[in-house]
């Protein structure tokens, strides 16, 4: 008959504490961890969500490259700050593909319908896109929000 040694533990500390496994960052918050369709990112006064994928109506063609294909996220981004406040411009945004190769957007477009430049007025919900142009073999793909306070936020897209 074997015995086997009970772990040790900190003073105080109880069993479940002592096997916890480390935590994982909440997702969207971490490259290791990102969120999911539909899911909402908190970021300080703003909230990032992803909310589809293609390229909006009345859009114009565009045709990729060789090789290359188009993802087109597009985004829902409230500024959670009183009415008679601003929430900061938008950051950067970024896709990754699986090789970690990091990719600009190739069409960044601003209006009715897209994500604005500069400053944005408390309690408002703006949604718009961006268009990538990654390798078709690359999936999936990550998109990082780098936000104008240091703050990331990371969305899969398969």
């Amino acid at each position: 008959m074997s015995l086997k040694a009970a772990p040790t533990r900190a003073a105080g500390e109880t069993e479940a504490a002592a096997t916890a496994l480390p935590s994982q960052p909440a997702p969207g918050l971490s490259l290791s961890s990102p969120a999911t369709f539909s899911t909402t990112v908190a970021l300080g006064d703003l909230t990032v969500t992803l909310v589809g994928l293609g390229l909006p109506a009345g859009f114009p063609a565009v045709t990729p490259d060789a090789g290359l294909q188009l993802v087109a996220p597009q985004l829902m981004v409230v500024c959670t700050r009183p009415a008679d406040d601003e929430c900061p411009s938008l950051g950067a945004f970024e896709l990754i593909d699986a090789d970690g190769t990091r990719h600009s957007p190739v069409i960044a477009v601003t209006g009715e319908g897209f994500l604005p430049k500069g400053e944005f007025g408390g309690g408002t919900a703006i949604a718009g896109g961006m268009v990538f142009m990654p390798p078709v073999d690359a999936a999936p793909y990550v998109l990082r929000y780098a936000g104008s306070q240091g703050r990331e936020a990371f969305f899969v897209i398969e």
